[in-house]
């Protein structure tokens, strides 16, 4: 019995499509116009939304929304449908989640003129986002385990997303069809398996996120940009664009197995805290106008011999650790880790194999909390020679009496401790800078 009635309700709503394919009667209410491509006489209630919440997941819900098919919504969830022309006549969603549906593009919606958070999940068939051409922004764009999903054409026409989350989609490519796209606040990329680069964020310039919308999810934005867990990454050089003071922002780059070229964020100033770790980089050189960031963290990066920061001049926290072949560390211009780092420190520089000299941080000044360098070194491993790059840091410590324990050194010229001398002599003498 309950497969004949299913058969049954699925020849009504055939019917009924077909019904409104041919037309209805020309007598409906002057408060209904016709849209064109499927015939629907759409109801306009000029932002006086029917429902606060509309879920249509069965054939019987979509007879009852073609009952009144209105053109504003404020959340409307539409699951487990293969076929979608029953929302030709939408043109304002404040919240749309479409999922788990069998439709290969989204041209059901080429009538959608304004959408605030659009949630797009779990659909298998999906290929590309053709159907939203006639959005211009959107506030919150979550696009999630779409197993076909290759590229995002069909956002040609957006210019402006405040949030923006593209996780769990395994043969996404790139980000092509969001070439207009200029604005951009947040940002996660994660666990995207065949995507290869960014392409398509190339435009982007402007990282502003204002949060002024509703957030139908609910859950609480960081102001982040986070690239993580994506096998196949090799190039984030698409969003090298991105410019100016970043102090509120956080940008990671985490586990990403072939990551090889970040390109050269040439314009960006300041940034709240930067993370890479687990990535093959060989080089980081690419912040050449940075001169102010919080946390600095770069950490298990096997292949990376070298980095350099040319201007940066004050951070909060420094975090080098556990990169085997890094043998060169460079930051000329830094003058002060000014604390609210890690717990009791300003500084870990620990587990780097191949570091055999601190030179590159010789005109660092100020530390507010303890620098802490290759402790749980046993000391015939410790590959620390040479730690005369911080006598300046020493002699002004000295000079200011601070506390002689605010650097811990486990090297070769002085064993596992705190430097106890009370003069720059002692220093030079014990550590061989003269």
């Amino acid at each position: 019995m309950a497969t004949i009635k299913k058969q049954i309700m699925k020849i009504l709503y055939l019917g009924i499509l077909m019904t409104l394919l041919l037309g209805c009667s020309s007598d409906r209410s002057t408060a209904t116009e016709n849209n064109g491509e499927n015939n629907f006489n759409c109801n306009a209630n000029n932002g006086l939304y029917p429902e606060a919440f509309l879920n249509i997941s069965s054939l019987e819900d979509v007879e009852t929304f073609l009952e009144n098919p209105y053109k504003e919504f404020y959340e409307l969830r539409v699951s487990n449908l293969d076929n979608l022309s029953f929302l030709s006549c939408v043109e304002k969603v404040e919240c749309l989640y479409i999922s788990n549906c069998g439709t290969s593009d989204l041209s059901s919606l080429s009538n959608l003129l304004e959408v605030s958070n659009l949630f797009i999940s779990n659909m298998p068939s999906l290929i590309n986002l053709n159907g939203l051409n006639n959005l211009s922004s959107v506030n919150y764009l979550e696009i999630r385990n779409n197993s076909s999903l290759i590229n995002f054409v069909g956002l040609n026409g957006v210019g402006w997303i405040e949030y923006m989350s593209v996780t769990d989609n395994e043969s996404l490519m790139n980000l092509e069809g969001l070439d207009n796209l200029n604005t951009l606040g947040v940002l996660k990329i994660e666990d995207n398996s065949s995507i290869q680069n960014l392409e398509g964020l190339n435009n982007v310039e402007t990282v502003n996120f204002d949060g002024s919308f509703t957030n139908c999810n609910g859950t609480p934005i960081g102001l982040r940009w986070e690239i993580s867990n994506n096998s196949n990454l090799s190039s984030i050089s698409a969003i090298n664009n991105i410019s100016g003071d970043l102090s509120n922002y956080y940008l990671e780059i985490n586990s990403c197995q072939n990551l090889t070229d970040l390109g050269s964020f040439d314009n960006l100033l300041k940034l709240g805290n930067f993370w890479i770790s687990g990535c093959p980089i060989t080089s980081l050189n690419c912040f050449p106008s940075l001169t102010e960031t919080g946390y600095l963290t770069v950490w298990d990066c096997d292949n990376l011999e070298y980095m350099n920061f040319p201007a940066l001049q004050k951070l909060s926290y420094l975090n080098i650790k556990e990169n085997n072949l890094l043998n060169n560390i460079s930051f000329n211009s830094l003058v002060e880790i000014s604390g609210g780092g890690n717990g009791d420190f300003s500084a870990k520089i620990e587990g780097n194999d191949s570091l055999s000299t601190l030179a590159g941080l010789d005109n660092l000044e100020y530390n507010e909390k303890i620098i802490w360098i290759n402790i749980f070194y046993q000391d015939f491993e410790n590959p620390l020679l040479n730690v005369c790059a911080l006598r300046k840091l020493y002699l002004n410590q000295i000079m200011n009496g601070v506390n002689e324990n605010q650097i811990h050194f486990n090297t070769m010229c002085w064993g596992n401790a705190g430097f106890p001398y009370s003069n720059i002599s002692d220093f030079d003498s014990i550590c061989d800078c003269n």
